[in-house]
């Protein structure tokens, strides 16, 4: 009998940001956590993972789009590129868009509605 087990992983306000400016000093504090997340997905393979809001800080177009970018491919930072490639992976991938989402979006070029 074939195995009927479907797997789900979750992350939670990651609270993603692409600085306008291009400097990577937020990543760099962030790049243990988003290579720990990254060798989880790997090891547990997941059939879906739920991203659930807040996905980025500030509700603006330039992070929701490098977080949609890290979550199904890679990004470049810092001379390496880091993502979960759920795409390649057969991930199929949820996303739950919260307030942090919405708080600036009409303002920073987002289609979220409040």
């Amino acid at each position: 009998m074939p195995d009927s087990t479907i797997k789900f992983a979750q992350l939670s306000v990651i609270h993603f940001y692409e600085p306008p400016d291009g400097q990577v000093d937020n990543y760099r504090r962030s790049l243990n956590c988003l290579k720990k997340i990254q060798a989880e997905l790997e090891h547990d393979k997941p059939d879906y993972l739920l991203v659930t809001g807040d996905i980025t800080n500030i509700g603006d177009n330039i992070s929701l789009e490098r977080a949609y970018q890290w979550i199904e491919d890679k990004i470049y930072v810092d001379g390496d590129y880091y993502g979960l490639q759920c795409q390649a992976r057969g991930i199929h991938v949820i996303l739950v868009p919260e307030n942090h989402d919405a708080f600036n979006a009409q303002s920073h070029g987002s289609n979220l509605k409040r």
